[in-house]
């Protein structure tokens, strides 16, 4: 965790796991090189998907935007190219969910919630959960789901108050 104090917490990406996807990609697109150099028309797709994710990888690597910010009112998750804030009183509750061996922070909102009902309906058939963070930031995934219950619990007002939580 990059910062915290009485009031916020910032976990930030971990840029080892940016280098490895930046590797990664840089390797799928020598193989594609290779591809289309003996005339497989398919090494094209290959070099074009993956350059797209050695951009995108590079972006992050050198971007200072890859945060989470947990703060009274709520949390808001920075990306490269977009930020987006959620309410404490917006969300019931936090936990993790295991895809092929990673697992990451999911979290449930709350029913009278109204933003995109269809793809949480899809999401929790799925997972069982409503959306998810993009990244644990430097954490275990079941560490982070902890702190967010913890800061929910102690921040989270009900649906319509404006007012936080006492110790928060």
């Amino acid at each position: 965790m990059a910062q915290a104090d009485g009031r916020s917490a910032r976990p930030e990406t971990q840029q080892a796991q940016v280098a490895a996807l930046l590797a990664g990609s840089v390797a799928f697109c020598a193989g594609g090189v290779l591809m289309v150099s003996s005339g497989e028309a398919t090494g094209w797709l290959v070099l074009v998907f993956f350059g797209l994710c050695g951009v995108v990888s590079v972006t992050m690597l050198f971007s200072k935007n890859n945060y989470l910010v947990l703060a009274p009112a709520g949390f808001t998750i920075h990306s490269v190219f977009r930020q987006m804030t959620i309410s404490w009183s917006n969300v019931e509750s936090f936990g993790t969910y295991r895809l092929r061996g990673s697992s990451t922070v999911m979290f449930l909102y709350s029913p009278d919630f109204p933003r995109s009902r269809a793809l949480r309906g899809l999401n929790r058939a799925v997972t069982g959960y409503d959306g998810g963070l993009p990244d644990t930031y430097g954490l275990r995934a079941d560490q982070l789901a902890a702190l967010m219950n913890d800061w929910k619990q102690r921040c989270g007002a009900s649906p319509g108050s404006s007012s936080a939580g006492p110790g928060c």
